[in-house]
């Protein structure tokens, strides 16, 4: 990977690893080994270097680069998180590589959320809102979830890779048309214009990350798949689908949820068919 130069002196670039402590120990010819687990590149002169000082340097190159591969780059590496009071790997794509924040101290990116220390330097899975350039503490994920830091810190995750989402209504958001709780779980928000905007009511459901179901939704939704008239429409115009309450059966016109047929004393039920499923009071 080095060059040699034009004259008698030829040099070679030789990567160098050295675990320990301290500012480095002395290489050959006066160079200075790389801080302590610092992988370096190191000019030497070859006219210096007898041949089983030669074979030690190939070694040790030879294992630098075997921890450089181990290692990946950062933009590879898994992201750090801090779980239940300890540092973990979590290797999730979505989760952001962050220091926990503390309750109280001053913020300078107006609606992020992360996840922090109260003010007794405790985790306890604790969420924190930046407004006000402080972070004020606004959540605390159910139970034993631990909370999780996402990219671009406009909401958090509680749980594992299967967690709920949540964001806070009105806050920036990067990811158009993602999908979060609200943290009462009444509510789904929607990423729109870069901002989080109240998309779907929920009671008496609850919103929650789920698996793909019967009625074909699969990610942040109410739990029973539902929508309340007059709320933002994530279906196709023309289609139906039941309300959250299963009063009612609901079509999307014009972009938001309207009622097609009130099911009165019966419910809004998925009929199948040879044709496939169809809604029906029942």
């Amino acid at each position: 990977m080095g060059s040699s130069p034009a004259g008698p002196t030829r040099t070679s670039a030789l990567w160098s690893f050295r675990p320990g402590r301290g500012d480095g120990a002395a290489a050959p010819g006066g160079a200075k080994l790389p801080a302590p687990w610092q992988i370096g590149c190191i000019v030497t002169d070859r006219s210096q270097i007898g041949p089983r000082l030669r074979r030690r340097l190939v070694v040790t190159a030879w294992m630098a680069m075997m921890l450089a591969s181990a290692c990946g780059s950062p933009a590879a590496s898994p992201a750090w998180r801090e779980d239940a009071g300890r540092t973990s790997i979590d290797a999730d794509p979505d989760v952001a590589a962050s220091a926990p924040a503390e309750e109280g101290s001053p913020c300078v990116a107006e609606g992020t959320l992360v996840c922090g220390l109260d003010v007794r330097g405790k985790t306890d899975n604790l969420v924190l809102y930046c407004g006000g350039s402080i972070y004020q503490s606004v959540f605390q994920c159910p139970g034993s979830e631990a909370c999780a830091n996402i990219a671009g810190h406009d909401q958090v995750r509680c749980g594992g890779p299967t967690g709920t989402y949540f964001a806070t209504p009105g806050a920036p958001c990067s990811n158009e048309l993602a999908q979060a709780c609200s943290f009462d779980q009444q509510v789904v928000l929607k990423c729109s214009q870069g901002a989080w905007l109240t998309a779907i009511h929920c009671s008496p459901s609850t919103c929650a990350n789920l698996p793909q179901t019967s009625n074909g939704c699969a990610g942040t939704w109410c739990g029973n798949c539902g929508y309340t008239p007059g709320d933002l429409c994530s279906f196709p115009d023309g289609s139906a689908r039941c309300s959250t309450d299963l009063s009612k059966i609901v079509q999307c016109s014009n972009g938001t949820v309207t009622v097609w047929r009130d099911c009165g004393v019966a419910e809004c039920t998925a009929v199948e068919s040879d044709g496939g499923a169809t809604l029906a009071c029942q």
